[in-house]
């Protein structure tokens, strides 16, 4: 228990320590869209279902992006910063291992791919199709 006490206090504390940060930007006439969000992993091997989630950005004028992941079944909420250029998002989770590429469809859909950066000892990443639909 000590454990995820532990973990939920750290989670609450990054995030009071980024709210008022993100106010801000938020209220600097930003972009902000909620989207619903399904990763299929492609390798090393392709495994049936999705992880679906929440992903909550805010675009600047200037093409960085902050946000929020928050997974549907299990753990706590995921810092997420990036960019945005000529549709392309760039956006990288948590501590940086994991990171998604993804264009902007007219319906303002995001497509691409994820990947999740493992250890030089692990013979493939782990890879997935990833699919975010605003809300």
């Amino acid at each position: 228990m000590d454990g995820k006490l532990k973990t939920t206090f750290i989670a609450i504390c990054a995030a009071l320590a980024l709210v008022a940060p993100a106010s801000a930007f938020a209220a600097a006439g930003n972009t902000q869209v909620t989207y619903k969000t399904e990763l299929q992993e492609t390798t090393p091997m392709s495994l049936p279902g999705y992880i679906a989630g929440t992903l909550k950005l805010t675009v600047a004028s200037d093409g960085i992006v902050q946000g929020w992941y928050f997974p549907d079944y299990s753990g706590p909420a995921v810092a997420v910063s990036g960019s945005l250029e000529n549709g392309q998002y760039w956006l990288s989770f948590g501590d940086g291992d994991f990171h998604i590429n993804a264009a902007k469809q007219t319906n303002g859909t995001l497509v691409g791919s994820a990947q999740r950066l493992l250890p030089l000892s692990t013979t493939f990443p782990q890879t997935f199709d990833f699919v975010a639909t605003p809300i």
